[in-house]
């Protein structure tokens, strides 16, 4: 019992002291600090950028791109800062249109195909499915999806028998 009266008075001590020396600005909001408007910034469509949210013409909709979006690596040998962002890319419900958001370019890049079997196109831009989910630039590929390694899973299950 005494053991715990004097771990309350201890207690009690600390935390009155504590706030007895402590400066009185401490304890009080400093009214000196600006006023600081917290708003997000928000593009022309209502997207909030700094949230991750862009614009996009094919869902007509904010979308965040990390999470409905594919990502396209940059091909380079990443010598430079800029060219290790990533590009994304999001189909339509037809999978005849798609839609690329590049690094440091505002809006995206509409690109069609004719058929499932054709590459998707806009002058001299194309998105091919067949090799490799590539976006190229006149035939000079800028971006590309991540290759998975497929290793065939190994059971150990008849080794321990």
């Amino acid at each position: 019992m005494k053991n715990c009266f004097l771990f309350l008075a201890i207690l009690f001590i600390t935390t009155s002291c504590d706030y007895i020396l402590k400066p009185s600005s401490v304890n009080t909001v400093d009214e000196k600090l600006p006023e600081m408007a917290i708003e997000d910034e928000k593009d022309k469509n209502g997207c909030v950028a700094d949230a991750g949210f862009k614009w996009s013409r094919i869902n007509q909709n904010c979308i965040k791109l990390i999470e409905e979006g594919y990502r396209l690596n940059p091909t380079d040998n990443l010598t430079n800062l800029e060219a290790a962002k990533s590009a994304f890319v999001i189909f339509d419900a037809s999978n005849l249109n798609a839609e690329v958001f590049l690094p440091n370019v505002s809006d995206a890049i509409l690109l069609n195909r004719n058929s499932i079997n054709d590459d998707f196109t806009n002058k001299e831009l194309k998105f091919s499915l067949k090799k490799d989910y590539t976006f190229s630039v006149k035939d000079s590929i800028l971006f590309q999806a991540a290759k998975t390694a497929n290793k065939a899973v190994i059971s150990t299950d008849a080794e321990e028998q």
